[in-house]
């Protein structure tokens, strides 16, 4: 059994190319006992990516979105495929933009817990307290006495968690429950306005359901970039935000030495670039430009 099995979703696309960078930096700074598990949708991985998921001993699974027609619901049924065919002492759900940018040895205080949560950063992100009241009440469950702090705008707030790095201990019912959660809000017409944070708003409605032991994750474990000097995990979201990410140089040039990892990235950047200007007769998303003119600027300066 593993001590920590890292787990997130490598879809076809930009997300294929974040997942890569994600895979690399795990296999660099992860200095626990681990193993990696990419979760596939449907639909085809270039075969650079697939090669490279072999190359670097990732193992992968074929998932389905939990709900229809919501793509970030393909990792809660990752989560918990990976809980029922693998076993470790730790299973830790990344959204696939985050790159691992320092040394991890592991969650302080996690054996402590069932789960561990970076609360969210802003407080009305969803709704206010009568929504939250709705949700509860579909659940029929008490209201939560307690409270927590908004991490960016330091706002007391119902609990409410962001879905980029969740952590549970092994033999938690977390995984299930929060699929059930998130199938009944969803069916729910009277609650409005739940995409895209859906997943986020079942994760408070599973943890209380089950009483579980919650661990508020330091932000050091999922952090945005250029806010915390000591970052593990830093959720940088667009590709421009990566030069805040704190050594990149070093990582990129970790980058540079995987030549199939090179090789991909500048073929991604390229023809996803190009078709996009084939197929509109607009402006390129800025996601996308942003991940060319990353690619455009650091993979050639960098030296193996």
């Amino acid at each position: 059994m593993s001590k920590y099995l890292f787990t997130y979703v490598c879809q076809h696309g930009l997300l294929e190319i974040q997942a890569m960078l994600l895979t690399v930096s795990l296999v660099r700074y992860a200095k626990c006992e681990h193993e990696i598990v990419a979760g596939i949708p449907h639909g085809q991985l270039e075969p650079e990516s697939l090669q490279l998921l072999a190359k670097l001993n990732v193992k992968t699974v074929s998932i389905e979105p939990t709900v229809t027609g919501y793509l970030n619901s393909h990792k809660i049924a990752l989560l918990e495929k990976v809980t029922e065919d693998f076993k470790a002492e730790y299973y830790l759900l990344m959204d696939s933009d985050i790159l691992c940018q320092a040394n991890f040895s592991g969650i302080d205080m996690m054996s402590a817990h069932d789960i561990a949560l970076r609360v969210a950063g802003i407080s009305k992100t969803w709704k206010d307290i009568q929504q939250w009241g709705v949700v509860y009440d579909l659940f029929e469950m008490p209201y939560p006495a307690s409270r927590v702090i908004s991490t960016y705008d330091r706002t007391p707030m119902w609990p409410y968690y962001n879905a980029g790095v969740i952590c549970i201990r092994h033999g938690v019912a977390f995984p299930e429950a929060w699929r059930k959660a998130c199938l009944k809000i969803e069916a729910a017409d009277h609650i409005k306005s739940k995409r895209p944070w859906l997943d986020q708003i079942a994760i408070p409605i599973a943890v209380q359901s089950l009483q579980l032991n919650v661990l508020q994750l330091e932000s050091r474990y999922n952090s945005w970039p250029g806010t915390e000097a000591s970052a593990i995990f830093n959720h940088y979201h667009r590709f421009d935000r990566l030069k805040d990410t704190a050594p990149i140089s070093e990582l990129l040039g970790y980058f540079y030495t995987h030549q199939q990892l090179r090789a991909l990235l500048k073929k991604k950047a390229n023809d996803a670039l190009h078709a996009w200007l084939v197929a509109s007769n607009g402006s390129p998303p800025p996601q996308l430009v942003q991940f060319h003119c990353f690619i455009e600027k650091n993979l050639p300066s960098i030296s193996p």
